[in-house]
């Protein structure tokens, strides 16, 4: 009975868990470059861990914001926390610095 009882009770703290390692749309990753091509409506930004080209588009309205982020990674060579509007997508939704990598 105890056993069952101890199980029940980590069970939310799985679930959070699982609910985190889950959303596959964020990701911590190192800036190596940002350039924006203003004809074609983003800017083009590349991580240092992927050989893909990714899209900040300037629809985002957020997107001088998240600019301004990428850019000052790039300066002060920290990570940013990336979510991409789908799983293994190439359009950037939102960009954030962890507080654990704040300067």
């Amino acid at each position: 009975m105890i056993v069952l009882l101890v199980c029940i009770l980590q069970l939310p703290v799985l679930s959070n868990i699982q609910e985190q390692q889950a959303d596959s749309t964020i990701h911590k990753l190192t800036v190596a470059r940002v350039v924006d091509k203003l004809k074609e409506g983003y800017a083009e930004v590349i991580f240092l861990e992927s050989a893909r080209f990714y899209k900040l588009q300037h629809s985002n309205p957020h997107y001088a914001t998240y600019l301004g982020l990428l850019q000052r990674a790039i300066k002060t060579k920290s990570i940013v926390e990336v979510k991409f509007t789908k799983p293994n997508g190439d359009i950037i939704a939102s960009v954030k610095i962890p507080i654990s990598s704040s300067p």
